[in-house]
Parts: C-alpha cells; sequence; structure tokens
C-alpha cells in the first residue's frame, strides 16, 4: 500500500485498489478512460483507422480503462468510422518499443 505517500501510487496500485473496490480508484480510471476516449474519437474520426491498440503500463488496467474509452468514443466519434474502428488491449505487454524499433530496421 502507499501509506500516505502520494508518490507510491502508480497505475498498478490504482489498478489493484479499482479491483478491490475503492471507489476513488475507480473514478480515476474511469475519468483516465473518457479522456483518453475523446482523443481516440478525435482520432477515428480524422484518420479512419480500423484498430487501435492500446499497450503498455496505463492498459494493464484493462477493463477498468477499456469501457470508459469505448463509452465516450460511442458518444463521440461519427458513427461509421466508430463502427469500423476495434479497441482492443494489446496482448504483448514487454517491451514493445524495442519490438517496433526491431520492426523498422528490417
Amino acid at each position: 500500500m502507499v501509506d500516505g505517500n502520494i508518490e507510491k501510487i502508480t497505475p498498478r496500485v490504482l489498478t489493484e485498489a479499482a479491483n478491490k473496490g475503492d471507489a476513488y480508484a475507480q473514478k480515476i480510471w474511469n475519468e483516465t478512460g473518457t479522456m483518453l476516449g475523446i482523443v481516440l474519437a478525435g482520432v477515428i474520426n480524422l484518420i479512419n483507422p480500423e484498430m487501435i491498440i492500446l499497450a503498455g503500463g496505463l492498459s494493464k488496467a484493462n477493463k477498468l480503462l477499456l469501457e470508459p474509452v469505448k463509452e465516450a468514443v460511442n458518444k463521440r466519434a461519427f458513427v461509421t468510422p466508430r463502427k469500423a474502428c476495434q479497441i482492443k488491449i494489446s496482448k504483448y505487454d514487454q517491451k514493445l518499443g524495442v519490438v517496433g524499433a526491431a520492426l523498422l530496421a528490417k
């Protein structure tokens, strides 16, 4: 736990707390997902991607992040591109930057 030290609060700690029913941690994830969803709705409206994959540390929150993201996207993105775009959590979580750099070096 964080024992009152705000510097010890990490996404992992927030995820664990939210999964245990902590209302404040759940609220933080909901607001974070909503803000990310607003940004992604703009991306969907602008470039019409087929898929958006969330990766990295924050994506480990899984449904705590993904559900508010999808809700915000559904409210703000245009219908046709929204239906064509899938939003998923990456199944890969380690060293994706290194993998991406290696693929570019071909």
